[in-house]
């Protein structure tokens, strides 16, 4: 009874933890492990086991007598903003490194004295220096998921519990080195992983469209999957440092040289944990920078096969490395792949890299009857022959796409989460619909929809929507507390669930949606049909064959990849080259086509200073600290902005006034939005007119300096300070536009 109350009275807060009580227990204790020579049985004797397996020594690399290019991109200093975004955006809850101090407690930390941190991370990377307690790791012993023998070490993972302090400056280095990638084209446009707006979806999307491109002008595919063995663990730092010297700013290459140095970390296991001790290979796995600085790493290994003009494709996702060509063979395929093979592992051999045979795998993609037996030969000696199916990326990819061994296993994992749901409540009594509802929606649809966007066509998949419903059938009567005889139709109504074929359409259109918004070199843009994309040169029907992906009558046509049935899907949204432009009609519906246009995705450069943000108080206290500023600005060299906007019988208008002084008059501007927009856009719209009258102004009379705009929306003034593309990318940019001619803004 008292569990029964408990689950009746439970908040959404704590929803999860509730959940996590219906799963089994299992031993956190690590048995006696087993390598062909010794048996480690004593804490002591795993933790050297440990070591000596999970840390090998350093390989052995011979440095280029290739002097490296000299650091051309310019280095600016990191500012008082990126430093406190950076450690607000860490979780309070992430476990701490060795010295005991978390995320929480370094808030607080830095609220009283935020002078004293800002100074030292802004020294520290300046320097190019990672300071030695930083450098120190607490080891927890993980094991890897679904291993078949957890008696040997390769069944486990070490992950490095950094200090808190450390993990702020590898954030902030991290970051600047994506964002330095992505600016200048350092990294190889088919790694995906540990990159902004890349996914392993994204991954998949590309390998299949490429296979299904293949097929529909009579070719054959074929793909050789590689893994980095080791990967993080065995990344030697001369090496790394070689590739670093990519034009990476030198404050840069040198703190990963310090951050490398004279490492120490203290494994922990089974309740105890051992004193620290050096480390000297690898980079930590649970550092923020670790990701960014492995595809660095990893980068010549995809101009070198590029080099050789094999033909193929290399699309990748950190340490998940795959080979694909089309031909008319695979026998030709396989012989290419070997070649293919042959310089990877040339070429790993001498840049310190090793590839993980057992892992490695090879599959040719035909969609026929007949089953294709050709195998290759790694350079090593081992042979592989075809998988009828593959895992890659967490999606299993079988050798005609049918997706069917994919969704069958996400229906499995979906149904063994549900077993636990289902534990928390029945006809009578447990968790509250709403409760039930969240959960579901929370761990459940994730697990069964993954890898939707890939494998959905809309077409010939019905046994595999009917499986995929009698889940949700399944969790909708539990949730609803209904009996088995209830229509399933209403059970979908009831609970307000889209039924399985609308959610997964609606996926689809949802990752097509997101495509538009993904800058021209991302890889799946590339391979988007034209006037898809408003700026990538996308590949024109013709080329593509088979149905237009925007036509607009009903055809029997298939289209040639997944790829282009997603393209297809919003189609009626988008303007071709045979529609006119529409306007918002005054009747407030949304116009039947929209006409798309390209902006920039980085406008900004590093360190540049965001809009600077007064958090707000009471609206008497707001009034009278903005009267005493008013007092010390200088008339003739400020602008004082006032920008609004409102909403009245549901239309939207937006106004700005700008203040009288004795060089420039008063002024005042209104406009309508019509019916369309909200009260943010009128607000986003004054301010950016505000500064594009500054700008006109600040060209006429050289005396201003500078220019305040006040307005009273938070929403607007936090869009500000960055250009993500969120709601109102192009006003926000255009803002950081006009506000460079000008010394301050505000």
């Amino acid at each position: 009874e008292f569990f029964d109350k408990y689950l009746a009275d439970t908040g959404s807060n704590i929803l999860f933890d509730v959940l996590k009580m219906t799963r089994p227990k299992r031993s956190h204790l690590i048995p006696t492990l087993h390598t062909e020579t010794s048996v480690a049985v004593k804490f002591g004797e795993k933790a050297a086991l440990f070591r000596k397996t999970l840390f090998p020594p350093p390989p052995a690399y011979a440095p280029s007598m290739t002097p490296p290019l000299q650091p051309s991109y310019e280095w600016v200093p990191v500012t008082d903003d990126e430093i406190k975004a950076i450690l607000f955006a860490c979780s309070p809850k992430k476990a701490p490194g060795p010295d005991g101090v978390n995320f929480a407690c370094l808030r607080h930390a830095y609220t009283a004295l935020p002078s004293w941190f800002n100074m030292l991370y802004r020294t520290v990377l300046n320097l190019g220096y990672h300071p030695r307690s930083w450098r120190e790791a607490t080891g927890a012993i993980v094991p890897k998921p679904k291993k078949a023998d957890y008696t040997a070490v390769k069944s486990y993972r070490i992950v490095s519990l950094l200090n808190c302090m450390g993990k702020v400056a590898e954030k902030l280095v991290a970051f600047r080195l994506a964002q330095l990638c992505e600016d200048k084209s350092l990294l190889h446009t088919g790694q995906m992983g540990g990159r902004k707006h890349r996914s392993s979806q994204d991954a998949v999307m590309a390998l299949v469209h490429d296979i299904e491109l293949g097929w529909s002008r009579g070719l054959t595919s074929s793909a050789l999957l590689l893994d980095v063995k080791g990967a993080f663990d065995n990344v030697s730092k001369v090496r790394l440092l070689e590739s670093s010297g990519m034009r990476i700013p030198k404050p840069l290459v040198e703190w990963v040289s310090s951050f490398m140095s004279d490492r120490l970390i203290a494994l922990a296991f089974d309740g105890s944990k051992e004193e620290l001790q050096p480390v000297n290979t690898g980079i930590p796995q649970g550092s923020p920078c670790s990701p960014i600085l492995f595809l660095i790493y990893l980068k010549p290994l995809f101009n070198e096969l590029e080099r050789h003009k094999l033909n193929i494709q290399t699309p990748s996702y950190i340490d998940d490395v795959a080979i694909m060509l089309t031909g008319k063979s695979t026998v030709k395929n396989a012989a290419t792949l070997q070649k293919a093979a042959v310089i990877a592992f040339e070429w790993a051999r001498g840049n310190a890299i090793a590839f993980d045979d057992s892992k490695s795998e090879l599959i040719h993609f035909a969609n026929t009857n007949k089953v294709p037996t050709c195998p290759m030969v790694l350079p090593n000696g081992t042979e592989l022959r075809p998988l009828p199916s593959v895992r890659w990326l967490g999606i299993l990819l079988d050798r005609k796409l049918s997706f069917r061994p994919h969704v069958e296993n996400r229906i499995a994992a979906a149904g063994r989460a549900l077993s636990s749901l289902l534990r928390l409540s029945t006809t009578e009594k447990g968790l509250t619909l709403s409760n039930m509802r969240q959960l579901y929606q929370a761990c459940i649809l994730p697990v069964i929809d993954f890898g939707s966007e890939v494998w959905w066509k809309g077409y010939n998949q019905d046994y595999l929507v009917k499986r995929i419903q009698l889940v949700q059938n399944t969790a909708s009567r539990r949730i609803l507390g209904a009996f088995r005889t209830t229509p399933t139709d209403l059970l979908d109504v009831e609970a307000a669930l889209f039924p399985a074929s609308i959610r997964l359409q609606y996926n689809q259109r949802r990752y097509a949606v997101r495509l538009l918004r993904l800058p021209e070199s991302h890889p799946v843009v590339q391979r988007c049909p034209e006037l898809f994309h408003p700026t990538a040169d996308g590949i024109t029907d013709k080329e593509l064959g088979g149905a237009p992906w925007h036509a607009t009558e009903r055809t029997k046509w298939r289209y040639p990849s997944r790829l282009i049935r997603v393209a297809h899907s919003i189609h009626h949204l988008l303007l071709n080259g045979d529609t006119e432009e529409l306007s918002a009609p005054e009747t407030g519906t949304f116009p039947a086509n929209l006409e798309l246009s390209a902006l920039p995705t980085a406008p900004i450069r590093p360190g540049y200073l965001p809009v600077p943000y007064t958090p707000p108080t009471s609206k008497s206290e707001a009034a009278v600290a903005h009267l005493e500023l008013l007092t010390t600005l200088n008339p003739r060299k400020h602008l004082v902005f006032y920008s609004d906007g409102s909403k009245l019988d549901n239309k939207i208008g937006a106004g700005v006034y700008l203040r009288p002084s004795r060089a420039i008059p008063a002024e005042s501007h209104s406009f309508s939005l019509g019916s369309t927009s909200e009260v943010f856009d009128a607000e986003l719209q004054a301010c950016y007119y505000a500064c594009v009258r500054a700008k006109a102004l600040a060209r006429r009379n050289r005396t201003i300096t500078d220019c305040w705009v006040f307005l009273d929306n938070t929403s607007v003034i936090h869009r500000l300070r960055h250009t993500s593309p969120t709601a109102g990318q192009a006003l926000a940019i255009g803002v950081h536009e006009v506000r460079t001619p000008l010394t301050t803004w505000e």
